[in-house]
């Protein structure tokens, strides 16, 4: 059974009516949120042996591993859990395999993202007693939410330019953006006011900022700053195609300005009509990227860097391919 976002809430409530669920995507946050979450339900705390954890390679290396936690049963407390991490790989047969077989114990699956054609993603969406739940990365309203939900929880006051500048510079990572989150309300302690000042202080070295510093890197044709900010990023473990799409957004959020300058309209209206507002101190890179590049070479641009994050999906050393691919972008 494929879960939308409407399902998620009943599904949280009480997932061990599935035989088994399959958490998947690119947001890496989000999957750890989600299965501790619903171990928490389904495992028994008081039984030190009611998680059974195998890995992706070792499941596809020794097969009966899975079989034999599937079958095991506890002698003080409920039926054991398995949970097989990184089990999009190769592992994904064994596992269609042990759920074609008579049903055992309940069975959590984390994986990495799965396209729509994968053989275990289909699995677990064509069948009802299966469930299948995708994390993506929290954007637009979806993040305004998240946001906002900490900041009232945590009463924590700020102004509306302060909230759209943390929509902008966080939401690649549910758990990057709980972490800074959390960052600035030990920041505000019993003052419980956010500042324009503050924020950027606080998010300013964050890596997922420095994604916008890419993008107006490669945009504005600066070449060392672009390799530069491209290896930063690499060594603090940031992976190629969340860094990508991290361009992508930037590039796609220029293209409607752009636009609408081309009919008439001059920077600042065109920056007036965004939503999300653009935020204060980002008003003059946005208008000096705006008036170098044209519509056409910013939707070349965008499409250079969709066609290098489908390569980076491909496998191989993605790094390499990435900075590659940067590269012949910059000289385009």
């Amino acid at each position: 059974m494929k879960l939308g976002p409407r399902d998620l809430a009943g599904f949280m409530a009480d997932p061990a009516r599935f035989r088994a669920v399959l958490i998947y995507g690119p947001d890496e946050g989000l999957i750890r949120e989600r299965r501790k979450a619903i171990l928490e339900k389904v495992c028994d705390a008081n039984d030190p042996f009611g998680l059974t954890e195998l890995a992706g390679d070792q499941v596809e290396k020794e097969p009966q591993k899975l079989f034999e936690a599937l079958a095991s049963f506890s002698l003080i407390g409920e039926a054991p859990v398995v949970w097989v991490r990184d089990g999009g790989g190769k592992a994904g047969a064994v596992i269609q395999e042990a759920l074609n077989g008579p049903k055992g114990n309940f069975l959590l699956v984390t994986a990495g993202e799965l396209d729509s054609r994968n053989a275990l993603r289909k699995a677990f969406e064509d069948k009802p007693e299966l469930a299948a739940l995708a994390c993506y990365a929290d954007e637009g309203d979806t993040l305004e939410r998240v946001i906002r939900g900490f900041l009232t929880k945590e009463q924590i006051s700020t102004s509306p330019d302060v909230v759209q500048y943390l929509v902008q510079h966080l939401g690649n990572d549910r758990g990057i953006t709980l972490s800074e989150l959390q960052k600035i309300a030990l920041y505000v302690g019993e003052t419980k006011t956010l500042t324009p000042e503050a924020v950027e202080a606080l998010v300013n070295d964050n890596t997922l900022l420095a994604l916008d510093d890419l993008a107006y890197a490669l945009i504005e044709g600066r070449g060392r700053e672009l390799h530069h900010v491209a290896e930063r990023l690499l060594q603090e473990d940031g992976h190629p195609v969340a860094l990508l799409r991290g361009m992508v957004r930037t590039v796609e959020r220029l293209l409607a300005p752009k636009s609408m300058m081309a009919q008439g309209k001059n920077a600042d209206q065109a920056m007036m009509a965004l939503r999300p507002p653009v935020f204060f101190k980002e008003k003059d890179r946005m208008k000096r990227a705006l008036a170098k590049r044209s519509v056409p070479q910013l939707e070349a641009l965008l499409l250079r860097l969709l066609a290098a994050e489908r390569r980076c999906k491909r496998g191989g050393d993605v790094n390499l391919i990435f900075q590659h691919d940067l590269a012949e972008a910059a000289r385009l």
